[in-house]
């Protein structure tokens, strides 16, 4: 069967800097059976990646198998190609399905909202790091979970990030997510971020939700992250505090060199 993405499945193309010499270089599509054997094989890269730098990974790699029963239960994979190679992929998982990923306290219970969509799983080839492709990952996945939710009636978006990797997170934050607490995932004991993103009453401003009646005794908190490759133990703690206040990291300053986290009366 071939793996070449069908125009009815593709979400959109882009070009990258690195590859200026490739006219729209890169492939947006929503991923099928056909395209299981390069998910398991992309996952293996990744995986081969982490393992040379003394790091390991839980969640993967899966299966062909496994990847054709994760799309018969209805999980959507966006997947990004480069000159028909699957360089880069990411999970949607909707409503009860969430349940079966083990994120129910995660994602439904920790908000007490009806399950909306999560976004999960996202997966660069070692080789294409630095193109952005976790951010046209997001955008795809943001396009789509539009066009389901008014078929599905929900209005929420959920997902979980690696404390440990703050620029997944500041990715997020860019497209309107809120950090709303800290927790550990059930699958791996990782310490990670709750982050939610509605869809309904958004005022967005620079991708972030704008808040324009704060004052000066509403001013925001602000936690330093330029230059950051890992939060360090004080800075996590220092977030935690604040979360437990009942503040929520809403986005980035306007130099993108700091989440704010603003306080209970003004979210």
């Amino acid at each position: 069967m071939s793996n070449k993405p069908s125009p009815a499945s593709i979400l959109g193309t882009f070009n990258n800097a690195r590859y200026a010499g490739d006219d729209k270089a890169f492939v947006a599509c929503l991923l099928n059976k056909n395209h299981c054997d390069q998910l398991e094989e992309l996952e293996n890269a990744v995986l081969s990646n982490l393992q040379t730098k003394g790091q390991e990974h839980f969640f993967f790699p899966k299966s062909t198998n496994e990847y054709e029963q994760l799309m018969d239960d209805g999980h959507e994979f966006v997947g990004i190609f480069h000159h028909g190679k699957l360089v880069a992929k990411a999970n949607l998982i909707y409503g009860t399905d969430l349940k079966d990923e083990g994120l129910e306290e995660s994602f439904i219970n920790y908000y007490d909202v009806e399950p909306g969509a999560a976004f999960t799983g996202a997966v660069v080839h070692p080789d294409y790091t630095g193109c952005s492709l976790q951010t046209y990952l997001i955008e795809y996945r943001l396009q789509r979970a539009k066009q389901e939710s008014k078929n599905r009636d929900f209005k929420d978006l959920f997902s979980i990030t690696n404390v440990d990797n703050p620029g997944s997170t500041i990715s997020l934050l860019k497209k309107g997510f809120r950090i709303k607490g800290m927790g550990i995932d059930e699958r791996d004991g990782a310490l990670v971020f709750n982050l939610h993103r509605p869809f309904h009453n958004e005022v967005l401003i620079n991708g972030f939700q704008s808040h324009p009646e704060l004052n000066d005794n509403n001013l925001p908190i602000r936690i330093d992250i330029s230059a950051v490759q890992k939060l360090n133990e004080a800075t996590i703690k220092k977030i935690s505090r604040i979360l437990e206040m009942g503040y929520q990291g809403l986005g980035l300053s306007d130099d993108r060199k700091s989440i704010l986290f603003y306080p209970p009366q003004a979210v």
